[in-house]
């Protein structure tokens, strides 16, 4: 299924594309501001780096929000049998600083937006569109891919 990615063109219009690439080619064209992290193509060699270091815990927070597209904190906490915040933040850590070691950013992978209800904040979390398309591409995760291994 193709990802539906909505891009103001001005004058209170917004084009519809299908497709990371054809999105982010459209930005350029109009002379957007420059192409958002989210929409940024991943090369295969990027990507198979990114996944490759990756460890057993934040692997499964990207693989589970690939799966949904989006999902919240309590959300994560419950499927992955993290106990608290706390235990989530860290373990998304290691999804930034895999991509932070690999000169990418943590929103090339996923975004964060917090919003509130009833006075406590909820966090969503969003797979990228471009991420979720190299994965698509890739095939990625594998079932040996989700196999805990050895950590350190």
């Amino acid at each position: 299924m193709a990802d539906r990615i909505e891009i103001d063109i001005g004058d209170g219009k917004k084009a519809v594309c299908n497709s990371v690439k054809t999105a982010a080619k459209l930005i350029r064209e109009l002379g957007k501001n420059p192409v958002p992290p989210e929409l940024e193509e991943w090369s295969l060699d990027d990507f198979e780096q990114f996944t490759g270091k990756l460890q057993y815990g934040p692997k499964r927070i990207v693989a589970f929000l690939l799966e949904r597209d989006s999902a919240t904190d309590t959300e994560l906490r419950e499927s992955l049998s993290f106990q608290n915040n706390r235990a989530l933040a860290g373990t998304l850590s290691g999804v930034t600083k895999v991509a932070s070691s690999l000169g990418l950013r943590s929103d090339q992978v996923y975004t964060q937006a917090t919003k509130y209800e009833k006075g406590k904040p909820v966090r969503k979390y969003k797979i990228s569109p471009a991420f979720k398309n190299a994965a698509q591409r890739s095939d990625w995760p594998s079932e040996d891919d989700l196999k805990p291994g050895e950590e350190y």
